[in-house]
């Protein structure tokens, strides 16, 4: 594990500690958003000075005194006495879905439970009756959520074993005399759970290779050692089976230690009716054992009549029959996707800046990036109303009452002219926001005629005041817009906060709203829509296109 990986999960943990012994909701959140800066920094923190630490998003001076220490002693004596208050079980019964840590303190205090076994046994004997909160509901979701634990066993979430996964392939990598390297099973099946890891290797040394592999830092334990295969525990708890196979075996090998086990039955059940036989070494005619195919996986599925599967459908759900069928369904990837609904910066818990997540957004192609940082009511946020209509300022810089100035250019933006050009109806139906840049209306201001845009029907024969495309667009995303107390209230806001003016349209998915709502959002030439959704929008819907962000698009 990399010194970064150990100190993120040196302050996750502290920070867990510091949730079960009832700390500082601020100081909890902060030792978290560290563990997220420090586990995605690029530089290793182990050839960092102090002012470096310190420059770290999200690494304030505590922070940074406290990884100065690890590095320097290999522990933090913090930690080690918040260690000594609360044994290892009570933090594993955080672990139990519905038992927070505030509760798990509780039941170690008042009933001594300190492990899972230990609270499932203590709800099978009755010994919860009358404590607060902990009522006949509540021990059944508890016994539930249990057997979820006991069922996962020592299996952990895709991404951590990805991650492991992908360092141990560039290490291996690495090696002389290794050719090739990839992981297997049910990490690149793309499983939601893992239970150990299986890698593949094709090396002119394997014993070298062996010897690096059970030489790495990750290893806790070596548990077999061969030439062709061997088996380690790792610091993170996971198995990691290498093998190491000849060049000529290799697409047979990764078909087969791929799986699944039931995709693989089935597959040689297709083989033993052509006669053929299948295994990890290659694909063989029964009766002169001569070899068929065996260099790559396509070769394999070819051989047997089928197209090449995708490793996330290999679980015998009907991909047999698809295959065969000429029917396989396309598997989503991350170039499919189209933006990102829900991301957060450093203004609040991310790790980077506006600018740096729109330039990332453009980067990937994406149509659309939402930036969705926490709401002021969020205290340990410290996020402020100056502070959110600042960071809008970015990309909206503000227009002078009486004058319309180009206003300052954004990465994305064509010149004001194109915007102009764009509105008064040269955009043409169908091309919806492309070349439009992000544009305020002053209050009472009226939009400029164009074209029907690509949804919302025609526009009216004359532009209509601000106020009516504000209840249109109101009414476009369901929302009450006759109601005299809603249209005070947010004709006060937009007198008192210029800068929010369309917060609310970023509330439903763009081709809900009509032409005129659009017209307000834009569309910069050359990037995404760029959309400053209500603050927590993300929280309120989670519906998205994109996978969430914390200070990165994904």
């Amino acid at each position: 594990m990399r010194t970064n990986d150990e100190v993120a999960a040196l302050l996750e943990e502290y920070a867990d500690l510091l949730a079960i012994t009832g700390g500082d909701a601020f100081r909890i959140r902060s030792y978290e958003k560290a563990a997220r800066s420090i586990a995605g920094y690029p530089d290793d923190l182990a050839t960092l000075d102090a002012g470096a630490l310190g420059r770290i998003p999200n690494v304030g001076k505590a922070i940074a005194a406290k990884i100065a220490e690890y590095l320097r002693t290999g522990g933090i004596h913090q930690l080690e006495e918040l260690r000594a208050k609360v044994p290892a079980g009570v933090r594993r019964l955080t672990e139990v879905p519905g038992l927070g840590p505030k509760r798990a303190m509780v039941l170690y205090t008042e009933r001594g439970i300190d492990s899972v076994d230990g609270l499932a046994a203590a709800i099978d004997a009755g010994r919860l009756d009358g404590l607060r909160g902990f009522g006949p509901k509540t021990e059944e979701n508890l016994l539930r959520g249990i057997e979820v634990i006991r069922k996962t066993g020592d299996r952990v979430l895709l991404d951590v074993a990805m991650d492991l996964a992908e360092e141990l392939t560039g290490l291996l990598a690495a090696v002389p005399g290794c050719q090739r390297v990839e992981y297997a099973g049910s990490l690149r099946r793309m499983r939601d759970t893992i239970g150990d890891v299986d890698m593949l290797t094709i090396s002119e040394h394997p014993g070298a290779l062996t010897q690096a592999f059970t030489g790495l830092p990750h290893v806790e334990r070596v548990v077999a050692s061969g030439d062709t295969k061997t088996s380690i525990r790792t610091t993170l708890g996971l198995q990691v089976d290498l093998r190491v196979v000849p060049p000529s075996s290799w697409g047979a090998a990764l078909q087969y230690f791929t799986g699944s086990r039931a995709h693989n039955i089935r597959i040689r059940e297709i083989a033993v009716r052509k006669k053929l036989k299948l295994s990890e070494y290659g694909l063989f005619d029964v009766e002169t054992g001569d070899s068929i195919a065996s260099l790559t996986e396509e070769e394999v599925y070819e051989r047997l009549g089928l197209p090449w599967i995708p490793p996330p459908l290999r679980e015998d759900a009907g991909e047999i029959e698809a295959a065969l069928a000429g029917e396989l369904p396309a598997v989503v990837t991350e170039q499919d996707l189209r933006g990102d609904l829900h991301t957060h910066t450093d203004l609040t818990d991310g790790a980077a800046s506006l600018d740096d997540m729109v330039r990332a957004a453009a980067a990937r192609g994406y149509a659309y990036y939402a930036v969705t940082d926490h709401a002021p009511n969020l205290f340990m946020q410290r996020m402020t109303d100056e502070k959110m209509l600042a960071q809008r300022e970015q990309d909206d810089p503000p227009v002078r009452p009486g004058r319309r100035e180009p206003a300052r250019q954004h990465p994305w933006s064509p010149d004001h002219a194109a915007h102009r050009q764009a509105s008064a109806g040269r955009r043409g139906p169908g091309r919806g926001l492309q070349g439009m840049r992000p544009h305020r209306h002053r209050h009472g201001d009226r939009l400029p005629p164009g074209p029907a845009g690509p949804v919302g029907g025609a526009r009216p024969a004359g532009p209509p005041a601000r106020r009516q495309v504000l209840h249109r667009q109101r009414r476009a995303l369901g929302r009450p817009s006759g109601s005299h107390e809603v249209r005070d209230r947010h004709r006060a806001a937009r007198l008192a906060h210029p800068g929010r003016r369309h917060q609310h349209l970023a509330a439903g998915p763009a081709d809900r709203l009509p032409a005129q709502a659009q017209l307000t959002l834009g569309k910069p030439r050359g990037g995404p829509l760029l959309v400053h959704a209500p603050p927590d929008a993300g929280r309120k819907n989670s519906t998205s296109t994109g996978a969430s962000a914390e200070g990165a698009t994904s």
